[in-house]
């Protein structure tokens, strides 16, 4: 029983550093959101925070699996924020930071394997961020190299409305509201 208990204990631990793994990325990728957004880089920034959402998901799915495990999830993040980063600079950044968590999460399998726990086990297979991220390398290193600067602020920033920005905000970012067949 004891071993259990122990087993149990390790898995939550891990558990806890992987959530607190994903709460630096979200901050990471959502500072990068808003630095891109400023840079009038509307398409790389919305993928950015496309892929904070994703860690933000696995950040809540590690959060549930602690809980039903009895412990209590991390509001902890590790790691210090990259503010300001080039443009340049930010795709083999995240794609470093995601080798690093691929690396840390295939030691944390091992944990959940060892201590029989294949439901913790499945929460830490590589995630989908690493094919969101190559598409965003090649939207970035397309946006660095496009002439937008023949375009508005509104057009660099969302090119065509869509039912779905509509409905969000009542309008497309002016307020506007364009007909269905836009």
């Amino acid at each position: 029983m004891a071993d259990r208990k122990a087993s149990k204990e390790k898995v939550i631990e891990v558990l806890n550093k992987a959530r607190s793994m994903e709460l630096f990325a979200i901050t990471q990728y959502m500072n990068q959101h808003y630095n891109l957004d400023n840079l009038d880089y509307g398409e790389l920034a919305k993928n950015m925070k496309l892929i904070a959402i994703d860690e933000m998901r696995h950040a809540e799915m590690f959060a549930e699996r602690i809980k039903e495990l009895g412990g209590e999830p991390s509001t902890a993040s590790v790691g210090k924020v990259q503010k300001g980063q080039d443009v340049k600079a930010i795709f083999p950044f995240d794609s470093n930071l995601e080798d690093e968590t691929v690396d840390q999460y295939n030691q944390f399998l091992n944990v959940c394997r060892t201590s029989g726990d294949s439901v913790s086990t499945s929460f830490l297979r590589p995630s989908s961020t690493r094919s969101r991220l190559t598409t965003t390398t090649l939207t970035m290193w397309t946006a660095t190299s496009r002439p937008w600067r023949h375009l508005s602020l509104q057009d660099r920033r969302d090119p065509v409305p869509t039912e779905e920005s509509q409905g969000l905000c009542g309008g497309w970012r002016s307020g506007v509201n364009f007909p269905s067949s836009v």
